[in-house]
């Protein structure tokens, strides 16, 4: 169990993510759901941005770890 402080954290920080690929023209708004989506070539941009992190991080990033947590991978 997380404490209340933790889950702030990570609010915070997913408002941010959201921001910020906001702003890289990744994520784009709905305007009916006012929901986020994401276009297919907006997702390889993506891809290739993770990519780099992943390259930059080197070893201290297990890619096969990060790559199993994609949500949007599962059945």
């Amino acid at each position: 169990m997380h404490s209340s402080h933790h889950c702030f954290v990570v609010s915070i920080a997913n408002r941010k993510v959201i921001r910020v690929l906001g702003k890289l023209e990744i994520l784009e708004l709905d305007e009916n759901s006012g929901g986020h989506y994401m276009m297919a070539h907006n997702e390889i941009d993506l891809d290739r941005i993770v990519l780099t992190v992943v390259e930059a991080a080197g070893d201290a990033v297990d890619e096969q770890a990060l790559i199993g947590r994609v949500p949007w991978d599962s059945p």
